[in-house]
């Protein structure tokens, strides 16, 4: 997972695409969606983008992944995709449209189909394995120039997934971070519980734990009433209206319908 700030150009990262997800919405600054369900791809040319983007991250900025991990179409894939439901974030600005975001839930869909984190850190899945349905999130990527909008983009990635697994009933959802992205998300209101110590993953080149958030405890801690992230309760409120996918305003809420006209 990465949401850090961008040392490398934004734009640079961040593909453009051919796209019909604005043309009734030509003001909407954001657009999030569901692009593929497993092997089914359900928007290809946004799939594609989202793909580059994890190709520019996490080979190109990051180098969590090798040079040969880009695929000669220039995006990065692997064999978890084909079990995956994946999202893209598309931006719409200066008559261009590109991929800013990215996430995807690997679905566990049987006690022998191990989820990527059992198979790192199987000493943490030792006496209770991780539960048939559950999935793990992966690839998440925000990449914006202004460090709120990029904050407000990775928590919007997270709410879509999070809906996504309420909606189809995951109980839970498991991720493979580095300690400082673990302690973000705890200060931005996502609740993640530390199941594994802290070891170097070479597949990853940092060391990583594997942390559990159960999605039901996410969506209650974001309308909690004494919860600190007074903006993450307005961040959720009414989300479940449209599943955190469609269109959206600069602050990653619901674009206004008086815009449309």
């Amino acid at each position: 997972m990465a949401i850090t700030v961008s040392e490398l150009d934004p734009k640079r990262l961040a593909p453009v695409v051919e796209t019909s997800v604005f043309e009734a919405y030509p003001d909407a600054p954001f657009w999030i969606g569901q692009v593929a369900t497993g092997n089914i791809i359900e928007m290809p040319r946004e799939y594609h983008g989202a793909h580059l983007l994890r190709a520019n991250v996490y080979i190109d900025e990051e180098g969590f992944l090798p040079p040969e991990a880009r695929s000669s179409n220039g995006g990065e894939y692997d064999a978890d995709d084909v079990r995956s439901v994946q999202f893209a974030t598309l931006e719409n600005s200066n008559g261009e449209t590109r991929v800013v975001g990215s996430v995807r839930l690997v679905e566990k869909r049987g006690p022998e189909d191990l989820l990527p984190a059992e198979e790192m850190f199987p000493e943490a899945f030792r006496d209770q394995p991780a539960e048939v349905g559950s999935v793990e999130v992966s690839r998440l990527i925000s990449r914006q120039i202004d460090p709120t909008t990029q904050t407000s983009g990775s928590m919007a990635s997270i709410r879509a997934s999070d809906l996504f697994c309420i909606e189809n009933n995951v109980p839970n959802t498991y991720a493979v971070v580095e300690r400082k992205l673990a302690v973000y998300l705890k200060r931005m209101g996502v609740p993640c519980h530390k199941i594994s110590e802290e070891k170097f993953i070479p597949e990853y080149n940092s060391p990583n734990m594997v942390v559990r958030i159960n999605p039901v405890e996410l969506l209650e801690n974001a309308h909690s009433i004494g919860v600190r992230q007074e903006w993450l309760r307005k961040f959720y409120d009414g989300a479940l209206d449209n599943l955190g996918l469609g269109h959206f305003d600069k602050d990653f809420l619901p674009f206004p319908v008086a815009a449309e006209v």
